[in-house]
Parts: C-alpha cells; structure tokens; sequence
C-alpha cells in the first residue's frame, strides 16, 4: 500500500465501452448503459445457476427437487453473508481507480480476496458439520433431509471458489470492466449446465450422481471461473493487474473493506429470509 501512479499500460481481453469523460446527457445515458448492461446479464447468469440446478434434477423426482431448493437457500444465505466483501471492493476500488491511485486499488482487490476466501471457509466449515440440522429446520422430511444433507455438504465447497470470483468481479466493476465478469459468467454457466447433465444422469461413463452430482457440477463451475479470473489478473491481461506483491496480509485494508460492506451483507440477509 502508500504507493502511488499508473500502471503500465496492458491489453485488456475485455474493456469496457466507456473510456472517454461524457459531455452531454446522450453521451451520459450511453456511457452508463455501456457500464450497466453487462452487470445487469451478469447478475442473472448468477441466479441461473441455483434455478439450473432445480429444473435439472426435476427428472429424480420431488424429493429432489425439494433437497436441492433446500441446499440452493443455504447456498444463497452463506454467499450474501460474504456480499460484505465484495461491496466493500466495489466501493473502495471504485474510489481508488477514479483518483487514479491504481496500484493502491490492485491492492484493495487483492486483500478484499485473501478476505473473501478466508471469511467462505470459515463460514463453510460449521454449515458441512451442521448440515442435517441446517436442512431439517426448513421443515423437512426425512427422505428430503437425507438428500438435503448431502447437496449441502458438496455445494458448501463452491462457496471458497465464488467469493473469489465474485470478489474479483466487484473489483474489475470498481475499475470499470464489467465485461471480464460477463463472459466469466457464462463460462461458469456452460460449465455447470454441463456438469449437470453429466454428473446428475451418469452421461459419458460418469457415474449418476443424481443430487450430489448437481452440486458437484456447481462446485467444478465456479472453482474453475475462480481459476480463470486470477489467471487473467495474474497475466497481466486485464484493466487490473495483480502480482505476489499484493498477497501479503494487510489487516488494515481488510478492515475497511469489511466496514464498508457489511451493512449490505446485513440488508440483504434480513430480505432474504423475512427478518
């Protein structure tokens, strides 16, 4: 942190539209529509994949489809729970960026990610062990609790691999890229669509996995989306760039990060389920 001036310049695999400082109102409604469109598909790829997940294991029966709509609300409550993380990125990058304090918003990302998966594991850790419990206070039967039980256990490991990804997807927002995330996005939809198929019916000598395989089909898709977005922030190819140098602990910045987002994280758990 402390340092100051512009990154050197780098080839972006997906620039955003707007680059250049809006004069009229026309040239302002296109500039935020060129900024707003790819969050706003972004967003709906997000939740496709949880409804994915329930029309495909429609086939096994209602007791699947109970377990998995079950296992995708603990999946939803433990992701908002790390929403703190990456409002608190969006936030501070964003401010960062436009006072041109580029490096200093590299390393916001960078701590806001050792954040985010530090904060998903720790919050994983007591939803695995407590699964049936988890599962039974939704009112359950035993047959969905038993499912319920196991797609929770297996999707929980996707939870380290989307607050990377979504963290970083805050971060380039911040930056103004909200391209990168959309095509990462869909990315991590192919996949776990194909997953699905693969993994829940047993197609192409896989075993069918029926439920489980629902979840381990989102958990391949968002770890390999996590994979490919710190690969691309790795190289260099991006509007942000991140190095070693960014993946030492700074508590500081973790801190602001955290106090930044976590009204948020509270807001949207307390719509989420009816506090």
């Amino acid at each position: 942190m402390g340092m100051e001036g512009e990154h050197p310049v780098t080839v972006e695999v997906a620039p955003s539209a707007a680059v250049t400082a809006p004069h009229t109102r026309t040239d302002h409604v296109r500039t935020i529509w060129a900024l707003a469109w790819p969050v706003i598909v972004t967003y709906a790829f997000e939740s496709l994949v949880g409804l994915v997940d329930t029309l495909m294991v429609g086939r096994l029966g209602a007791e699947a489809v109970a377990a998995v709509g079950v296992g995708v609300q603990v999946f939803s409550g433990v992701n908002v729970a790390l929403m703190a993380v990456g409002t608190g990125t969006l936030a501070l990058v964003a401010r960062q960026w436009g006072a041109r304090e580029h490096r200093q918003a590299e390393d916001t990302l960078a701590q806001s990610v050792l954040a985010g998966f530090g904060l998903s594991v720790l919050l994983i850790l007591p939803v695995m062990v407590y699964a049936r419990e988890i599962v039974l206070a939704f009112n359950v039967d035993a047959s969905v609790a038993d499912a319920g039980e196991a797609f929770v256990r297996r999707v929980m490991l996707s939870v380290p691999g989307a607050a990377v990804l979504f963290t970083i997807a805050a971060g380039l927002r911040g930056a103004g890229d909200t391209r990168t995330p959309l095509v990462i996005g869909i990315v991590v939809n192919i996949i776990n669509v194909v997953g699905n198929y693969v993994l829940i019916f047993g197609k192409f000598g896989f075993p069918a996995l029926g439920v489980v395989g629902s979840a381990t089909a989102t958990t391949i898709a968002f770890t390999t989306g996590a994979v490919l977005a710190v690969v691309l922030l790795a190289g260099g190819r991006l509007r942000m760039h991140l190095h070693s140098g960014h993946l030492l602990p700074r508590p500081r910045t973790i801190r602001r990060v955290l106090a930044i987002g976590y009204p948020a994280a509270l807001e949207q758990l307390f719509m989420q389920f009816g506090f």
